[in-house]
């Protein structure tokens, strides 16, 4: 039997929030690249192939680097995200509370990354980061229920399949 066109969508929804998260990176890296290769020229930073970061950075005033440290920060955390909305698809343990939470935290995620970018208030940036680790957390606690779920359907499935089996086979079906 197909899947209805409705089982399919919430079987992909978190999809979308993971799609839209690297776009947003891919963003924050022209965000970072609009300022840095300017700056290299405009600080007259000389580049040698021993240079570490702050070596790099250090002639750069630090609010021209926010970019480029927010642009490190979504190859950080986010990678949890990615992990947990990836692996609760393939479970196929998705519900429309996990799709709300995955769009949640791509939304703090974008207002984290424009906060720390363009003004790095350090107290509302660590307290939208605070907000991203708890949808995470409940993401992962909703979806465990659905992924216990799934598996239990499936070990029923199975069991059924054995039993029906195990009659067809002693019927000489």
């Amino acid at each position: 039997m197909a899947p209805t066109l409705e089982y399919a969508r919430l079987d992909t929804a978190l999809v979308g929030p993971v799609i839209a998260l690297a776009l947003w990176t891919f963003f924050m890296e022209l965000w970072m690249y609009s300022y840095r290769l300017p700056d290299l020229e405009k600080y007259k930073v000389k580049l040698s192939p021993n240079m570490t970061n702050d070596d790099l950075n250090r002639p750069i005033p630090r609010s021209r680097q926010w970019p480029a440290d927010n642009y490190n920060h979504l190859h950080e955390q986010p990678t949890v995200f990615y992990a947990v909305a990836l692996g609760l698809t393939f479970l196929q343990a998705v519900d429309g509370t996990s799709a709300a939470l995955a769009w949640a935290y791509v939304g703090a995620r974008v207002v984290h990354s424009v906060v720390q970018a363009s003004t790095n208030v350090i107290m509302v940036s660590s307290g939208v980061m605070r907000s991203e680790g708890d949808l995470d957390v409940l993401m992962v606690r909703i979806d465990e229920v659905l992924a216990l779920r799934a598996f239990e359907l499936a070990a029923v499935r199975t069991d059924i399949e054995g039993r029906v089996c195990g009659i067809l086979v002693s019927r000489g079906r």
